[in-house]
């Protein structure tokens, strides 16, 4: 398959795309100020990503060849343009000082009771520090709402002070009526949504960046917040209670420092801390923002302008229900006009918050708290699991079971195999997708500890550098008591690294054993250092001998890992795939020439040289056969009279590009053991006779066919072969 094709690089290509375009898979929707940096513009990032590798591109489809193709994949699959792991993050702050001048909080209500006996009760009891409390209510209509917050004020008069407005004003007449209360008694002032849910001892930390005089604000992470999100930028995660308190006590051991690093554009409303002297300064929010939205950027550009700066606090996290009093079409049209203003004022805004979300400096502590979030959502351990960069069937299968566990209401890992100590590190779970290029193996495991209670499943990862110390990888991250482990056998690279078995013949000769001589089941580090066969298999036992369970998908590829492992302790489980699609009953063509199809794409493994050569072969002349491939072949294989290449398809397509070419029966010419065929079965499903070698998983379906042939001839011997499939045309050819 070409390096090119865009089914095999969809997921990734499609990730590095949208990161630059801060789209994130294109699923989040994106509301509030921040969305008004224009996201697309950003694609600017993926040209230039493009631009840096136009070299490498170019020999590609100028001279293609292996070696351009290996290499173009590799940047493809390369996890550039995601963020960086920052082991910097992970340095705990210190404890922050209980602060010993009395703090505001200023919190407008309008409404929403169900919200005030969650978060108000809740700001009462976590709160440590000296504070007093102003409830500004906005004229809210529900009496049950104006009886509680009288009920609450009664109960604390030195603590709560209660604001009733004569007319509603809406978000920012509500705000700055409590802020000038604030000024009046003196002291920073946190301005909090009556939907903020506040964990235990939060004020301190909140406050203690103001002690530099140049902050002017200070931002909680939170689980709807914007550029503070813990998730994709300006995404809504709903939290219980108790993962509110769960995910602060991970915050709580994160670096709040290194934020002074990264100073963010603008802080978020729902729940941030104004420095009195920046106040002062600048006494509340612009009214021409009205009922709301964008009044904190406003302000916070308009300090900025003057010097200040506006953190994250990172060490602290404040859940966000995120109730609105607006109706979607009614903040629609509120954040487009309130969008015009602050680009009219601040015309760099956008490309600040571009570049903020490109950077993204704050994408360590996201996924160190995304993890412990995802964690938290099932008593079932946490699924990770470790994949290569390379696409195709075997990504397939695994975001087939990661459907599944989304559809039952659990999240997943995927620990992508750049090298034995580089990883990219993706977290997927409906519209959550939060990804990290993460090395060394350390900063993993760093991120991994929020869930010691974890299910490894190691898929494949052909393709990695260093690979002779995965299997210590895969041991270390099932080193938690609670962790466990799955080995699925998508391939045969724990057997060798030749991962097909394919010897140094280019054919299948039988698992290779323990001393044997063929070089080619050696592995070759990057720095030239050999590792012996009998060593690799070693190594790759021990993780087998660790596994709850070990998954193959046909009985012959189970057999194959028995011979490989002989006395095995771990169960070896056959579980095929299932299948997504099948072929509709076809007809021969009995047209001439009479065509052999090949369905998908071919490697030399696969068969590719071998079917070049039958195609050019004597045989193929005078029986007047010809073959096509629905699929691409290597670049090295050029398209002749007998060899056809269609290139990329849909399996929907099938149907009517048999028919276009005629094709009269199929072809499977792969020469090594398949661990499971889905085009196998799909040629057989279309009722046409389809030859295979009687080789591994093809070989066992074929073998129970009606329509199978199992070819005797030489898996060397193209002319064999095709004197072989001209005799058997001659017979029955549709069952």
């Amino acid at each position: 398959m070409s390096a090119l094709n865009p089914m095999l690089r969809y997921r990734q290509m499609r990730a590095i795309f949208l990161h630059y375009t801060q789209l994130s898979y294109g699923r989040s929707q994106v509301s509030g100020p921040v969305q008004y940096a224009r996201m697309v513009g950003s694609g600017f990032g993926f040209v230039g990503f493009l631009a840096r590798h136009r070299g490498d591109f170019w020999e590609y489809a100028t001279r293609p060849s292996s070696r351009s193709r290996a290499r173009v994949l590799r940047i493809l699959m390369s996890p550039e343009g995601l963020p960086k792991f920052d082991e910097t993050w992970l340095v705990p702050s210190p404890e922050a000082p209980r602060p010993q001048r009395q703090t505001n909080i200023v919190v407008p209500v309008f409404n929403g009771i169900e919200f005030l006996k969650r978060s108000l009760p809740r700001l009462l009891d976590n709160t440590e520090a000296p504070f007093h409390l102003i409830i500004v209510d906005d004229a809210s209509t529900d009496m049950d709402t104006a009886h509680y917050l009288d009920a609450l004020a009664a109960t604390a008069p030195e603590t709560v002070s209660l604001v009733r407005l004569p007319e509603n004003l809406g978000f920012v007449g509500a705000a700055n009526a409590g802020l000038s209360k604030a000024r009046d008694r003196g002291g920073h002032a946190v301005l909090v949504n009556s939907d903020a849910m506040v964990p235990p001892n939060w004020l301190g930390r909140l406050l203690a960046p103001l002690a530099d005089p140049n902050v002017a604000s200070v931002t909680p992470m939170t689980n709807d917040g914007q550029i503070v999100s813990l998730g994709t930028f300006s995404q809504a995660i709903p939290l219980k209670d108790d993962q509110i308190d769960l995910l602060d006590s991970v915050a709580a051991s994160l670096s709040s420092k290194r934020a002074l690093d990264h100073p963010m554009p603008t802080g978020v409303g729902f729940c941030m801390a104004m420095s009195e002297t920046w106040l002062d300064q600048h006494p509340g929010f612009d009214p021409i923002f009205g009922r709301g939205y964008g009044e904190e950027v406003d302000w916070c550009r308009k300090t900025a302008d003057e010097g200040a700066i506006h953190l994250a606090a990172t060490n602290l996290f404040v859940g966000h229900v995120g109730h609105s009093t607006f109706g979607a079409e009614e903040k629609k049209k509120l954040n487009e006009a309130h969008h015009g203003i602050l680009i009219k004022r601040y015309p760099k805004f956008e490309k600040l918050v571009r570049q903020f979300q490109l950077d993204d400096p704050l994408a360590t502590v996201r996924m160190r708290l995304v993890l412990a979030w995802a964690a938290s959502l099932s008593p079932d351990p946490l699924r990770v699991f470790v994949l290569h960069t390379l696409g195709g069937g075997t990504e397939q299968a695994v975001f087939d079971q990661v459907e599944q566990l989304n559809a039952a209401g659990k999240p997943a890992v995927i620990l992508r195999v750049h090298s034995d100590a580089h990883f990219a590190m993706e977290i997927v779970f409906d519209d959550v997708s939060v990804q990290l290029d993460v090395e060394p193996f350390d900063a993993v495991q760093c991120l991994l500890d929020v869930a010691p209670k974890r299910h490894v499943t190691y898929s494949c990862a052909v393709g990695a550098e260093n690979a002779h110390n995965l299997p210590h990888v895969l041991l270390d991250l099932v080193s938690p008591p609670d962790a466990s482990l799955d080995v699925e056998f998508h391939d045969y690279f724990p057997i060798s690294p030749s991962y097909c078995l394919v010897g140094a013949s280019g054919v299948f000769e039988g698992v290779p054993g323990l001393d044997t001589e063929d070089a080619v089941h050696d592995y070759v580090t990057s720095d030239g250092h050999r590792i012996a066969h009998r060593d690799w298999r070693a190594a790759w036992r021990s993780v087998l001998e660790r596994a709850r369970e070990v998954r193959a998908f046909s009985e012959s590829s189970a057999a194959i890992v028995q011979e490989a492992f002989p006395d095995l302790p771990t169960p070896i489980v056959v579980k095929p795939h299932t299948m997504r699609s099948y072929l509709p009953a076809l007809q021969p063509s009995r047209q001439t020439p009479r065509t052999i199809g090949v369905l998908g794409s071919l490697n030399p493994a696969k068969g590719a040289e071998l079917l070049d050569a039958m195609a050019k072969s004597e045989t193929a002349r005078r029986e007047d056969l010809r073959f096509v491939v629905i699929g691409k072949l290597p670049p090295t294989i050029r398209p002749s009279r007998r060899l056809k290449i269609h290139g990329a398809y849909q399996i929907d397509e099938v149907s009517a590009l048999a028919g276009k070419y005629g094709i009269d029966a199929w072809l499977m010419p792969s020469l090594w053991p398949e661990t499971f065929s889905y085009t196998v079965r799909e040629m057989l499903s279309s009722g046409l006779l389809v030859f295979s070698f009687d080789l591994g998983a093809q070989g066992e379906v074929v073998r129970e066919a009606q329509n199978g042939h199992l070819l005797a001839a030489d898996m060397g011997d193209s002319e064999a072969i095709v004197a072989e499939i001209a005799i058997s045309l001659s017979g029955p050819a549709t069952v």
